[in-house]
């Protein structure tokens, strides 16, 4: 009896959008076993995307690099074309790079590529989704000490780097409508709070 991957995996060289958020969730426990993710997808008129959220734990750059070559498309702006891709998908559920026939050839920037198969098992798949999406937020604890720490190293006075604000429910961000969030760019040596605090949470994974 096949497991969910290997049912997804032996249905043929399309694999629905639905499927592929199927396989993106297999995947996000197996990298990051502990951690709470909502994985949507969503059909419309034209395409297909999924929506992967979380708070807090890893950060989107590793997840992005788990969830990438999920997607069944690519977007080039400088021809505002987009365009499809292959992959490569295992009966584990696990997929690589497969085809991609870029844009160079339609006067765009995005190079094309041709990888052979990962493994013996491996079939060459369409993703159904045209895009994946990640978005992280951050609990009032965890951005509390992110922010704690960059007021320590940058405020010139007490009170003056912006405090947390909520975004509604327990999603918390740096407070962009502070005056110092203006203030902090006016010379040489200054910062961008918001900046800062961005890049600060999204070089730590938090538990």
């Amino acid at each position: 009896m096949p497991n969910a991957t290997e049912a997804i995996w032996a249905k043929g060289e399309y694999i629905t959008c639905a499927d592929t958020a199927r396989l993106i969730r297999v995947q996000l426990a197996h990298h990051f076993p502990g951690a709470r993710f909502s994985v949507r997808s969503k059909t419309y008129s034209g395409g297909a995307s999924i929506n992967v959220t979380w708070q807090d734990g890893p950060t989107r750059q590793h997840v992005q690099d788990v969830v990438e070559v999920y997607k069944g498309g690519d977007f080039d702006s400088c021809i505002d074309l987009h365009y499809h891709v292959e992959t490569w998908l295992r009966p584990d559920g696990s997929a690589a790079y497969g085809f991609s026939a870029g844009t160079v050839d339609s006067r765009g920037a995005d190079n094309g590529y041709a990888y052979a198969p990962p493994a013996p098992d491996a079939r060459m798949v369409h993703m159904g989704a045209d895009f994946v999406f990640v978005d992280r937020d951050y609990s009032e604890a965890f951005a509390r000490r992110i922010r704690d720490e960059l007021a320590a190293h940058w405020s010139r006075v007490p009170g003056d780097f912006p405090e947390l604000r909520s975004q509604g429910g327990d999603s918390w961000c740096l407070d962009w409508d502070h005056p110092a969030t203006f203030g902090y760019t006016a010379g040489p040596g200054q910062c961008d709070p918001v900046r800062l605090f961005r890049e600060a949470c999204e070089q730590v994974d938090a538990p």
